[in-house]
């Protein structure tokens, strides 16, 4: 059984004001920035990698962390927001001004296809997208240990898991969230769950030794990856 770990960071406080933040490219705020620091500082270890949105607000922080710790870093696409079409980058009092109705069908229940914005992104796509390139990040990292393993002819899980950091939005978060979870197409897990700036779970993978060396890349699939979500504690608490 081959074990990973994957760091879900969600980006901090932005610029830009009281809007709705798809694909809109808005800046990290100085307070942004100082919740990400903080939220990365309570990592046990360095990451081996940083993969980030191409987004500022997230890009920035990974960006500056890889260059002050000298780490690898990945920019994927897929690991943007959700777009929200013809509402992206609106303010939440001009939305409500002009849309109220439809905001409110989308936020008691995104995961219908007629509830999505004028020209935005289904949620089930996204949710979909979401889980294909988390599953193409777990390929790499299983290729890359697989490489070192040979390299060092070292045990594959010797002490501490392979892990990295993905630094992403709380749209792409709560999607993997509720796959894990197996709550899927539930509603609450966007309309009832706050997730903060800068939130940070953690995410134990675990693969089948024998379902990796009988499946090509293109078959490699999020379904099929055991998943275990854990919330950070706080250091020095322990539990009871």
């Amino acid at each position: 059984m081959k074990h990973l770990q994957l760091v879900f960071l969600r980006h901090g406080h932005c610029q830009g004001g009281d809007i709705l933040r798809g694909k809109t490219n808005v800046p990290l705020s100085e307070q942004g920035l100082i919740q990400m620091q903080q939220a990365f500082d309570s990592l046990g270890k360095l990451p081996d990698t940083v993969y980030s949105s191409s987004l500022e607000r997230c890009l920035q922080f990974s960006d500056l962390i890889a260059k002050q710790y000298q780490l690898p870093i990945k920019v994927l696409d897929d690991l943007q927001e959700i777009d929200f079409g013809e509402w992206d980058g609106q303010t939440w009092q001009t939305l409500y001004q002009h849309h109220e109705l439809k905001l409110n069908a989308y936020w008691a229940n995104p995961w219908e296809p007629e509830h999505t914005p004028p020209k935005g992104e289904y949620l089930r796509d996204f949710s979909a997208r979401v889980q294909v390139v988390v599953a193409q990040i777990v390929w790499q990292m299983l290729q890359q240990s697989a490489a070192e393993v040979a390299t060092k002819n070292e045990q594959f899980d010797a002490v501490l898991p392979p892990s990295v950091l993905i630094v992403t939005h709380g749209g792409v978060m709560r999607c993997i969230m509720a796959a894990i979870l197996g709550v899927e197409q539930a509603a609450g897990i966007f309309s009832q769950f706050h997730l903060p700036y800068a939130a940070l779970f953690h995410v134990d993978v675990y693969v089948e030794e024998q379902y990796f060396d009988n499946v090509s890349q293109e078959t490699f699939a999020f379904k099929n990856l055991s998943m275990r979500l854990n919330w950070p504690t706080l250091s020095g608490l322990t539990q009871g």
